[in-house]
């Protein structure tokens, strides 16, 4: 089907609630994501059960739907696959979660590994803003490296800011001294083409 890994980055003003917040993550909100998408995947084939009841089954065995508020989503019985969850409840079968300090704010940063490409974390993500985050954003793989040149270059702008030197190592910089004579023949020979 494609898999790719997702990211979602949260920020906090506070280190405290940010590393609460990374707790809830990796213990409970992910863990609870993976259960609950795995019955969804058992069930939503069980067209012999209507499926706005099987949708009230999920409801009832797992709370995360409530948190994300895919509890408040309308189930159709003519969607016999209950794909209308498609996406939503995605995520690979393993994760990290770590707190960063960057420019004096924290950042809590997801990583799961093997989800499915076309999911949608905009449910997960209104959840971490609702837990404290004041600014979460997410992608996927697929996306960011169809991005990564201006990525890279709004990267080097940003470098000398970076405190964290595990960001700063993966930047190869080079020294060498300025050669105007060198930029001025390059530059003739251009012209004369």
């Amino acid at each position: 089907m494609g898999e790719c890994n997702y990211y979602l980055v949260a920020m906090f003003d506070n280190g405290e609630v940010a590393r609460e917040v990374a707790e809830i993550l990796r213990e409970y909100i992910l863990p609870e994501m993976r259960k609950c998408y795995k019955c969804w995947q058992e069930i939503r084939n069980n067209t012999e059960i209507p499926a706005r009841r099987r949708y009230g089954i999920l409801k009832r065995k797992f709370d995360i739907l409530k948190y994300l508020e895919l509890d408040k989503l309308k189930c159709d019985n003519n969607d016999e696959t209950m794909n209308f969850l498609s996406g939503k409840l995605s995520i690979g079968d393993d994760w990290s979660v770590k707190v960063l300090e960057v420019f004096g704010r924290y950042l809590v940063a997801v990583c799961s590994y093997d989800v499915w490409h076309f999911a949608d974390w905009t449910h997960l993500a209104k959840l971490v803003k609702k837990l404290g985050a004041k600014k979460v954003c997410w992608t996927n793989e697929e996306e960011f490296i169809s991005r990564l040149d201006d990525l890279f270059v709004f990267m080097i702008f940003a470098a000398d800011l970076i405190k964290d030197p595990k960001i700063k190592n993966v930047i190869y910089e080079v020294d060498r001294e300025y050669d105007e004579k060198l930029r001025n023949e390059l530059r003739l020979k251009i012209s004369l083409r």
